[in-house]
């Protein structure tokens, strides 16, 4: 995706509207790339133009959109986006629903890196909560399942298969800090 220097613009001024400890954590983090990633499929041929949205002057997604099914301007392809609560996502889209690899940091500093579909953590992922808290693993429909391991901050980790967000069975051990 070429980008403008118009457009690399309107990027900068998402991260200015950005919460302080969203911008501080992303600030933090390896700069994102999801290169990789393959782009969630539908089938569906569509012509990819881009956008830069303003609501009330400042910019709140900047990326690829289509026009699909009666609807105007959906998110389809990379883009980025700042949330009216203030969480920032980067990563793909599909029908103006976050689909395939992305990463999200909420506006209290937690953050999440992996796969989406529709709208929801799903596939491999990892989840790291602003408290110290961190789940590596599988999601399916927002919810750790799957095998999977977490981390509490107190060093207890609990490695081994997950339903429904609850651990069923593997191996619970204490990390010494």
């Amino acid at each position: 995706m070429a980008r403008t220097a118009a457009t690399r613009r309107s990027v900068t001024e998402i991260s200015m509207n950005l919460p302080s400890i969203v911008l501080e954590t992303i600030n933090r983090l390896e700069p994102y790339d999801y290169t990789d990633g393959t782009p969630p499929k539908d089938n569906v041929p569509r012509k990819q133009k881009y956008l830069v949205f303003k609501l009330k002057g400042r910019v709140v997604y900047d990326g690829q959109y289509t026009d699909y099914n009666g609807q105007r301007n959906c998110k389809n392809g990379k883009g980025v986006e700042l949330s009216a609560i203030g969480s920032f996502y980067e990563g793909y889209w599909l029908d103006s629903k976050r689909a395939g690899k992305g990463r999200i940091v909420y506006n209290d500093g937690s953050y999440y890196t992996g796969n989406w579909k529709d709208d929801a953590r799903h596939g491999q992922g990892h989840y790291f909560d602003a408290s110290g808290h961190t789940y590596q693993g599988a999601y399916k429909n927002g919810i750790e399942h799957g095998v999977g391991k977490k981390t509490y901050k107190d060093g207890t980790c609990y490695f081994g298969k997950f339903e429904a967000g609850d651990f069923k069975s593997g191996s619970v051990t204490q990390i010494k800090k």
